[in-house]
């Protein structure tokens, strides 16, 4: 893995199937169901191949207070909150935002060559121009692709105009077509052609070539519509429908019961005499899809330092508003500046807001924000200070080399963000799974750790000298904490590694020689009366005794602690 050692991951309870179990409208569970359901769990495996999908950072992580369960981004629903430009901080409504392809509508434009934003500059009178795009980083402008503008307002609007007076973007075409066309008519409602008619018109020598559409999707469309014509009228024909009936969909309820008929009544199509099969012609005009691809020449290619690279050509997408397809840097566009979104976050169970950012588009404070650190201890983990200390970390700096067999103890410091005492329960497996078990031994796996109060509080409220001393004594006895403070506690954890034998040649997998231990945290605390109001509520008789909010929370996870890779 990329993280320094040593670090921890926190397994989200969506992957879990107790869960489903555990889940329940009442805030606080029986207590001998989840026991029996925390006996029957199996060790939570970091090795699996599913593990990897379920573990994420402590910081990636939010609460629910309603599910009291934490939620990981699949747990969460995302709502478009606003959308904004992010250089002019110009706000869209999402009709105008899907309009203009998810583009700032207004003069906010990125280079092409090094995606830094450009500025507009006049290159004559400052009010009346004309005006052209110039990047302060590459010190590219528009001039050098030959584009000029009237104003200097509508950057986006004038782009558009020029590329489709070029002819490097199309024309919109318009939906409905007209019935005296008569290239868009099908070949079934003519004469048949004879041979010499058909060597006449199809010459080359007698005909100019077709005009061609610039856009390939264009041309796609108009071949798409054409054959969807043919096919249509075909079936209408062989079927003996009238020339009424040529623009009757595929899914219409006569297509289908005609096409059921073929399957249902076999022995009537087989006594059916054979009708002669209708040919369908091709494309040939322009207008119908039909484009000829000239060769390219030597004189036609340009220079290698003149061409584009595939960043700058996948940064010309889509289509409609850039060049993906240009091979020379002056068929490169201007890129209009992508709009971006502020989100917010509910929770998919119970549709309780996670996260809601301010309403202001230049403000990056959030509303609300439940992040999981503000319910759940902080870990931290260092080696425990002992004569002779730990191997030298390895050739990069961060890897914690530990030795095999020999048994290595480290502080592990949880840290209450709650203001109220925190009951921890901490369970591991003996030895760790996986393909090579290590020995795990945690010597005071429960404790109580103090409310995160204010430091005078606790100062004015307790004697001088608790709090500070250590019950302990800084050893690692069994059964005590190693250290102890007002809102944190740091027990020992000791790890044997085991000896990883490889033969001559073999490789190990990825991150086979990473120690990582799976921790069960299991947390329960008491909310005070005063944020709950429960005394109240009990005695203005609104809840009823079974319904009742009794306070308690209980919240459970595994946590996986990566110490660091075995000496192999």
């Amino acid at each position: 893995m990329a993280q320094t050692f040593p670090y921890t991951l926190i397994s989200c309870p969506c992957s879990d199937a107790s869960t489903r179990a555990l889940t329940s409208k009442r805030i606080s569970r029986d207590v001998d169901v989840d026991q029996q359901i925390q006996d029957s769990e199996d060790t939570f495996d970091p090795r699996h191949p599913r593990s990897a999908f379920s573990l994420f950072p402590p910081e990636h992580l939010l609460y629910c207070e309603e599910c009291h369960e934490i939620k990981c981004p699949r747990c969460v629903l995302e709502e478009i909150a606003s959308i904004y430009c992010p250089d002019c901080l110009f706000e869209s409504s999402k009709g105008m935002v899907r309009a203009d392809g998810g583009r700032c509508p207004r003069n906010c434009v990125h280079c092409p060559l090094c995606t830094s934003q450009m500025i507009t500059t006049s290159i004559g009178d400052p009010k009346n121009g004309p005006f052209i795009l110039n990047c302060n980083y590459c010190m590219w402008n528009t001039l050098e692709v030959g584009i000029k503008f009237d104003k200097g307002t509508g950057i986006r609007t004038q782009l558009s105009e020029i590329a489709i007076s070029r002819g490097e973007l199309p024309k919109p075409i318009p939906t409905s077509r007209s019935t005296e066309d008569p290239m868009r008519k099908s070949s079934l409602s003519r004469p048949p052609f004879t041979a010499s008619e058909h060597t006449r018109e199809t010459d080359p020598k007698q005909e100019e070539p077709p005009k061609q559409l610039p856009d390939p999707t264009i041309r796609y469309s108009a071949l798409k519509q054409f054959y969807k014509d043919q096919i249509t009228e075909s079936s209408s024909m062989e079927s003996g429908f009238s020339t009424s009936a040529l623009d009757m969909a595929f899914s219409s309820p006569s297509s289908v019961a005609r096409i059921m008929n073929l399957y249902i009544n076999k022995e009537n199509a087989i006594k059916k005499a054979p009708q002669k099969a209708t040919i369908m012609r091709e494309a040939q005009t322009a207008s119908e899809g039909l484009a000829f691809t000239a060769p390219p020449t030597t004189s036609s290619l340009p220079d290698y330092s003149d061409t584009t690279t595939l960043s700058q050509r996948d940064y010309q997408n889509p289509s409609f508003i850039g060049h993906p397809d240009a091979s020379a840097l002056k068929e490169l566009r201007p890129i209009p500046t992508l709009m971006r979104s502020k989100r917010s976050k509910r929770c998919a169970v119970c549709k309780h807001i996670l996260t809601r950012p301010e309403v202001k588009v230049s403000s990056a404070r959030y509303r609300i924000k439940l992040i999981a650190l503000a319910y759940i201890p902080f870990i931290t983990i260092k080696t425990l200070p002992v004569s002779g200390g730990l191997p030298p970390p390895g050739p990069d700096g961060s890897d914690i080399v530990l030795s095999a067999g020999k048994p290595i103890q480290f502080i592990m410091t949880l840290r209450n963000p709650l203001f109220e005492n925190v009951n921890v329960s901490l369970g591991s497996p003996s030895v760790t799974p996986g393909k090579h078990g290590h020995r795990v031994t945690i010597l005071c796996p429960q404790f109580q750790i103090g409310k995160n109060s204010d430091a005078w509080d606790d100062a004015l409220n307790n004697p001088p000298n608790r709090g500070m001393v250590n019950p302990a004594g800084g050893e690692q006895i069994a059964g005590k904490l190693y250290d102890q403070g007002r809102n944190w506690a740091s027990v020992v954890l000791e790890i044997i590694p085991a000896s990883i034998v490889r033969m001559q040649g073999e490789q190990l997998d990825e991150d086979e020689d990473v120690i990582e231990v799976p921790i069960r945290v299991r947390l329960e605390w008491q909310v005070t009366d005063e944020e709950t109001g429960i005394e109240r509520r009990r005695r203005d008789k609104r809840l009823d005794e079974e319904d009742a909010d009794d306070g308690k929370r209980e919240l459970s996870y595994w946590m996986v602690v990566a110490i660091g890779r075995v000496a192999c």
